[in-house]
């Protein structure tokens, strides 16, 4: 059969958007497939630009082949500076419980309760599995699409970051019901069956100011670790997944969501044990607190056990870096709403890095931005497990401030090419959780004939796609190979590697 390339050249499809700034340039352009600006870096977060030597620099391909010194080898792989987002579907519903003394969330394995908008179809959003949020949001003109009107906040607000020290007050609501769904339940009439949702009800969540950048929002939903904690997580990027929604595009891995504790889960080469807690106390349920006249301690977040004052937690990853002959070892946030990885000042300067970085991107979040961050490449970062090591070589990280007690944040451009099942167990035993690794996977069969030969038959029916796009006749989704909706040079690579193969 023919070798397939592996999915690092399909990352450019991850719809958070990048684009390179030269000198000179104007930084106003967004995703060509979304219409949305840019990188996300967690935390509500995006890059809205960046100023990178190599002029032909692609932030969703490792480095290795645009080096900044032509010819260098590295010992380990690269991997880019942008990886996958993890698409999802995300709904809500007035489902609560009977008894207003009844303070925990409930683990729901359909959707239950009615829609916050009445209708005739479960109204849903495309938002973010985001590992990295405390709780569950929802934020600017998602809400009133959803049906999340003042009519379900209870008065009560929730500072949430920004950039820098900078926040912002969000709305936090009554207890009612947050679902969500992989993109593959998405059917081809963009209406999902209710039972193929998972989520939790009774839970109060935060509504949010509209984040914007660029003039246009940046943030629509995302399920945070107070549910996303209480399922397995299969991230498929072996198995991609686009889905139009009111004319914008969305592609990312398919994820399913299991009960946890789930071991049907695709192969996998590394399992890896992450930190479960907030430094204090285990964490072995979500619960949320109203006290009449007294308002709202927390809206629901993980918790030391049912009852208890919540006081939040997060999955955490031992992450070795070497750098300019030194090795050290930090604490990461494991973060699957980030794009890119970040360390904190505090890491950059353990490390001896240079006041001046390789790159320098510009940051925009709920209540700012701010330019001329810098980004390093570091020598070597190390992640163990059970399997061995994962190892890479000129690791691309971004330096900044970030409201945590973390090192940094560990996003999913480690992960760009591999399946990753996110498995927590969380329950009145105690907590645990592993991060299950594949081998990197593989995509683009260019035998288009399937003849078992890449030859000049095949290229034929490419060429009659040459420099289509998604709206000409020409257009053929099957030899746009890099996803970007358009037939062009960087599918004609794919096919080249592929060649008499």
């Amino acid at each position: 059969m023919i070798t397939k390339i592996r999915e690092r050249i399909l990352l450019a499809v991850v719809l958070a958007g990048f684009y390179v700034v030269m000198p000179g340039y104007c930084a106003d352009k967004k995703d060509p497939i979304t219409d949305e600006p840019l990188l996300r870096l967690g935390g509500q977060m995006s890059a809205v630009s960046i100023t990178h030597p190599v002029s032909d620099f692609d932030p969703y391909q490792p480095l290795e082949p645009q080096i900044m010194t032509r010819g260098m080898g590295y010992e380990y792989p690269t991997v880019p500076l942008a990886g996958f987002t993890p698409y999802i579907a995300v709904s809500l519903s007035n489902k609560n419980a009977d008894d207003e003394f009844d303070w925990e969330h409930k683990l729901e394995n359909k959707y239950t309760g009615s829609p916050l908008k009445p209708g005739s179809t479960i109204p849903f959003v495309i938002g973010v599995l985001d590992s990295g949020a405390e709780v569950d949001l929802i934020a600017g003109s998602t809400s009133s699409y959803l049906g999340l009107t003042t009519q379900y906040f209870n008065g009560d607000t929730l500072p949430i970051g920004g950039v820098g020290n900078d926040s912002v007050e969000a709305d936090i609501t009554t207890p009612i019901g947050f679902y969500m769904a992989g993109l593959g339940d998405i059917d081809d009439n963009n209406q999902i069956d209710p039972n193929d949702y998972v989520g939790h009800s009774n839970n109060m969540m935060i509504s949010a100011p509209a984040i914007v950048c660029n003039e246009q929002e940046i943030v629509s939903a995302l399920a945070g670790r107070a549910l996303v904690g209480f399922y397995t997580s299969v991230i498929r990027n072996d198995q991609r997944k686009t889905v139009v929604i009111d004319g914008r595009s969305y592609s990312g891995p398919d994820i399913q969501f299991l009960p946890a504790g789930t071991t049907a889960i695709p192969p996998y080469s590394h399992i890896i044990s992450l930190g479960i807690g907030n430094g204090l106390l285990p964490i072995t349920t979500a619960s949320y607190y109203y006290y009449e006249g007294f308002g709202t301690l927390n809206p629901t977040v993980l918790s030391s056990f049912a009852g208890s004052i919540s006081l939040g937690g997060s999955f955490t990853i031992e992450v070795e870096v070497t750098h300019s002959g030194r090795t050290k070892t930090y604490n990461f946030m494991f973060d699957t709403g980030a794009q890119s990885t970040i360390i904190s000042k505090d890491v950059a300067s353990s490390l001896g890095l240079p006041l001046n970085g390789d790159f320098e991107i510009d940051i925009c979040g709920v209540s700012g931005l701010i330019e001329d961050v810098p980004g390093y490449y570091l020598d070597q970062v190390d992640i163990y497990g059970m399997g061995g090591p994962l190892n890479y070589s000129h690791v691309p990280v971004v330096v900044s401030d970030i409201a945590s007690t973390h090192d940094g944040i560990l996003g999913m451009n480690f992960f760009y090419d591999r399946n990753i099942t996110f498995a927590p167990i969380i329950n009145s035993s105690g907590a645990s959780c592993s991060i299950y690794v594949s081998d990197p996977v593989e995509f683009a069969d260019t035998d288009f004939n399937d003849d078992n030969k890449v030859n000049l038959q095949d290229f034929a029916v490419f060429a009659k796609s040459w420099l289509a796009n998604s709206e000409e006749s020409d257009y053929n989704e099957q030899y746009d190979l890099f996803l970007d909706e358009s037939v062009d040079s960087t599918d004609l690579e794919i096919l080249l590697q592929n060649w008499l193969d």
